[in-house]
């Protein structure tokens, strides 16, 4: 490998996935939601049997399979941009298709799950816990419909061949931000369902 490639090689490895200005709206999010958090734990403090009582008319199942769908598709997302890398578009285009469909699947089990709750009579207005149940997983379902979009034009990008490196970047940014939307379930749901 001669000297130039092998610079080459360095820079790539150091180079941060995806676009510069998604990490603005990653740690922009991670901030927002860190508030959001905190105001939870804060109002839980002050009504813990509220707060207790209302978790256990959750449906933890939900949140469990929830949290399997959406794991699931963050491996579909890194098997996509590893197909990317190698150059193989229909093996990424195909990737991030099953991403796409298990966060449908997500956006369908939180519909199912709003919908029982609702019919059970536990709506935001009911008290303070599902209110902000209502809102950070409502808030989170718009980052899942968000990077569900930023998911369909990566596909789209990758099926005709992700041939530039700004194409490449496009799709590691979206594949960053299905990570984000992966990695505040992955604060949300024990919050919400288990915290005590």
């Amino acid at each position: 490998m001669s000297a130039p490639a092998l610079h080459r090689d360095r820079d790539a490895e150091r180079r941060v996935p995806g676009e510069p200005g998604i990490w603005l709206v990653v740690i922009g999010d991670l901030l927002i939601f860190g508030v959001l958090f905190g105001m939870f734990l804060h109002y839980r403090a002050e009504q813990p049997e509220l707060f207790a009582a209302s978790q256990r008319e959750l449906t933890p199942a939900f949140g469990f399979v929830n949290t399997l769908v959406l794991l699931g598709s963050s491996l579909a997302v890194v098997a996509a941009v590893n197909a990317v890398r190698l150059g193989r578009s229909l093996a990424a285009s195909r990737a991030l298709l099953v991403a796409m469909l298990l966060g449908g699947t997500f956006v369908a089990l939180k519909a199912v799950e709003w919908t029982t709750k609702a019919g059970d009579g536990l709506v935001p207005d009911t008290n303070d816990f599902f209110q902000q149940y209502y809102v950070f997983t409502g808030l989170h379902l718009l980052h899942v419909l968000v990077g569900l979009t930023a998911l369909l034009f990566a596909r789209r990008i990758a099926a005709a061949g992700a041939r530039q490196r700004q194409d490449r970047a496009l799709i590691q940014g979206a594949a960053v931000f299905w990570h984000l939307v992966d990695l505040l379930w992955l604060i949300l749901f024990p919050l919400v369902y288990f915290v005590h």
